[in-house]
């Protein structure tokens, strides 16, 4: 079977090849706009103000691991003070931590705003506590 043209010729294109290109030129121009506007307007919000992420840890009843993500404190020294805690009682304040063996003023400095301190440990004697 063949196919004889039609009497009329060939079939006009549905749009000509100069309107293509326009309507692309169009969208693309459209796409830039929006994405102009709306790099604008994220560059005209104000930022954030991002604050330091902050923990406040009890030396009195916080875990070896706790206490060892203390800057200048670390694994051995976490452990120390928690065999001291354990063994003479609570601390009171941050100073009380020189007590512990490789604790000294430069890293209760560091520490300070960082620790809190509940109430004497109950377990301690009572003779250790007078004697802080």
């Amino acid at each position: 079977m063949t196919i004889s043209p039609t009497s009329d010729g060939p079939r006009p294109p549905l749009i000509e090849r100069s309107d293509a290109v326009k309507a692309i030129v169009w969208v693309i121009v459209a796409i830039n706009l929006f994405a102009a506007a709306l790099a604008v307007r994220l560059w005209r919000t104000p930022p954030v103000p991002a604050e330091p992420l902050r923990f406040v840890t009890d030396v009195n009843t916080a875990p070896a691991s706790e206490l060892a993500l203390l800057p200048g404190i670390g694994v051995e020294l976490a452990k120390r003070i928690v065999v001291d805690r354990t063994t003479h009682g609570g601390y009171r304040s941050a100073e009380d931590l020189q007590r512990v063996p490789g604790i000294g003023p430069k890293t209760v400095d560091q520490i300070g705003p960082l620790v809190t301190f509940s109430g004497p440990d109950p377990a301690a004697p009572s003779d250790d506590r007078d004697r802080r």
